[in-house]
């Protein structure tokens, strides 16, 4: 259905981010009552990498979670949006990842704080840095009403400016200090290839952006579709818009089975109305895309006449400009990381339709 407006948007948005933390709870609480691990990762002091020390005391390990709850890792801060991150990282702060197996996340003992980490790409060409304020938003409000079973969450958030050496880093590190679950991910280009990581250390990621392989490992928590899932409703919903020459833009995945079934999945969800995907009206784009122009001129001169987009929100700002430029107005399906209906962007913006993963307040089903 059309957009209706800002409240609901933000209120579904706040639903998702409670049965997330819901899971995690749950996850939480029954990992609290299993038996301590024998070992886990600690960094030395000015170590490149870290070591195998045996679990530590309660003391010790209290004392290892640097930080306080809520406060960002010392590689940015959320709400720097905006900004081009540097090159290739570099300094102290970054190590070369190394996935020493280790018997799973760090032991928290009892009535000690629940350290948790988390990569957000908060600075960059693309940046989620409302999701780290997000994230940090809920923590404070957790800890506000007590914690979980008593005990505070200290979140310690990293920027990896979306460069994905210094992403991998900054987990090797969070992992090192002695975090219990990695929580909250938004770090595309860091995730792309996590899950070898994430389970030769048998540490859980509760909340991941939603990388193709995230979707297929039982130390990954993805709170929405998948691909195909995804491409499918979107093309059903597209060819019943009365559309006749539909076409796809999407972000390119780095990852070929990725790209081919969010393709399938747009494929068979037109197929399921009647309506045919051509092969040229398929467009696969790179994150940093600076100019829409060529793909809006493409669709408009073949009559491309509704698009199905998966974009991310600066993405979605140049695509609507582009879009402005050319007076181009097709029927337009896109994610919720659509820019914000409420802010009039341009003429295009208007009359967007947004898949979701959830019903949104006051919507029909």
């Amino acid at each position: 259905m059309p957009l209706t407006g800002r409240d609901r948007l933000l209120a579904g948005l706040f639903a998702l981010q409670l049965t997330a933390a819901a899971v995690f709870g749950l996850v939480l609480v029954d990992a609290l009552g299993d038996e301590p691990a024998t070992q886990v990762l600690t960094a030395q002091p000015g170590a490149a990498a870290p070591v195998s020390d045996p679990a530590p005391s309660g003391s010790a390990a209290a004392s290892a979670a640097a930080g306080t709850a809520g406060t960002a890792g010392t590689d940015g801060t959320s709400g720097s949006a905006g900004t081009t991150g540097p090159g290739p990282a570099t300094g102290p702060d970054v190590t070369a990842p190394v996935a020493a197996p280790t018997s799973g996340p760090a032991v928290v003992p009892p009535g000690a704080p629940i350290r948790i980490g988390s990569v957000v790409t908060q600075t960059g060409a693309i940046n989620f840095a409302a999701a780290a304020q997000g994230t940090k938003a809920y923590i404070d409000m957790v800890n506000a009403a007590g914690g979980v079973t008593g005990r505070t969450i200290e979140l310690d958030l990293r920027d990896d400016q979306l460069d994905p050496a210094r992403g991998r880093a900054q987990a090797q590190q969070l992992l090192a200090s002695g975090v219990f679950a990695f929580v909250g991910w938004n770090a595309p280009l860091t995730e792309n290839g996590i899950v070898p990581f994430l389970e030769s250390n048998k540490i859980p990621l509760v909340g991941a952006y939603g990388q193709q392989q995230e979707y297929h490992s039982r130390y990954s928590f993805v709170f929405s579709a998948s691909y195909g899932h995804y491409g499918y409703q979107m093309g059903r919903f597209l060819g019943e818009q009365k559309v006749s020459n539909p076409g796809v833009i999407f972000i390119d995945n780095m990852s070929a089975a990725a790209n081919d079934g969010l393709r399938r999945g747009f494929e068979a969800g037109l197929a399921s109305v009647g309506k045919k995907l051509p092969p040229d009206n398929v467009v696969v784009v790179d994150a940093t895309k600076a100019s829409f122009d060529d793909v809006v001129t493409q669709f408009r001169l073949s009559g491309v006449d509704g698009i199905a987009t998966v974009l991310d929100q600066t993405a979605y700002n140049r695509l609507q400009q582009a879009q402005d430029r050319a007076a181009y107005r097709p029927v337009h399906v896109a994610v919720p990381l659509f820019v914000d209906p409420t802010v009039r962007q341009g003429p295009t913006t208007e009359g967007t339709f947004v898949a979701t993963d959830l019903e949104l307040p006051g919507s029909s089903a």
